[in-house]
């Protein structure tokens, strides 16, 4: 058992130097022709004679911040999967808008996320002596929970944020905090740098998801939206539910099957994987 956690230790190393050493040659080669000067990898090689940083420690670096918001990421998708089967209705919505684009031969793709308003719409201090050196931290839970802010605070109704067309990157940085759509991602100069990754990689995998399936709650099973049906102190995400994933045709699984033997040509055979 120790002799197999070793190999597959071992093979996951090999492939993280692979895919973050050859994206972070590919960031410098791109800084160095100008085509983005502001990337991580080319600042970082840039530096790195004041940093004394290492090339393999500069991979790891931007490795590590292209994986920090996997788990968040995966904890929203579970998340809403949970909330549509608690919502049917909105299930229905979303995926009727998500149809009305693409065909059963086509993935929904970022190009027309201002195109599907419904499936983007994510769910003063003033007069207080807040002294030198004070920290100051954001109270997310109450502000999206605050009913002056958001009616039914507690209700899954993405139709709350319908009239905010900004991405989440812009409205993150407007200076009226009731311009804001939201606040999971902080405020101020500790805003979370990796919102676009996270926005685009969300709003990616729902739509696809509900293009491709329907879901629903098994026969006597039921669904559980309260807070204790969640777990995580710094990611909260749900506890195990039951949930029936049904595709919703043939012909959107020989969609999914084909791109995915494109990705397998295109990726998995370029970095291989460790398994």
């Amino acid at each position: 058992m120790l002799g197999n956690w070793r190999l597959k230790a071992e093979r996951a190393k090999a492939l993280m130097d692979k895919v973050y050493g050859g994206l972070t040659e590919i960031g410098w080669e791109r800084g160095s022709n100008g085509l983005n000067t502001d990337n991580l990898a080319y600042k970082l090689r840039l530096n790195e004679g004041v940093t004394q940083l290492t090339r393999n420690h500069q991979a790891r670096i931007c490795g590590i911040v292209l994986e920090g918001g996997s788990d968040i990421v995966a904890g929203v998708i579970s998340t809403v999967i949970l909330a549509l089967l608690d919502d049917t209705q909105c299930q229905d919505r979303a995926r009727q808008e998500i149809d009305s684009i693409y065909d059963e031969d086509t993935l929904p793709r970022w190009d027309d996320e201002q195109r599907m308003p419904f499936v983007r719409a994510n769910d003063t201090y003033a007069g207080y002596f807040i002294p030198k050196d004070s920290r100051v931290i954001c109270n997310i839970w109450a502000i999206h929970t605050s009913p002056e802010r958001y009616e039914n605070p507690h209700k899954f109704n993405p139709e709350r944020f319908l009239e905010h067309k900004l991405s989440m990157a812009n409205s993150m940085v407007q200076s009226d905090p009731f311009e804001r759509d939201h606040f999971t991602f902080g405020a101020g100069r500790r805003s979370c740098p990796g919102v676009q990754l996270a926005e685009q990689g969300i709003f990616i995998a729902i739509s696809r998801l509900l293009w491709a399936f329907e879901f629903s709650v098994p026969s006597g099973a039921s669904t559980n939206t309260d807070q204790s049906a969640f777990y995580g102190a710094g990611i909260r995400r749900p506890k195990k539910y039951p949930v029936v994933i049904t595709p919703r045709s043939a012909r959107r699984i020989e969609t999914i099957e084909r791109e995915m033997a494109s990705i397998t040509e295109s990726v998995f055979s370029l970095y291989g994987s460790y398994r």
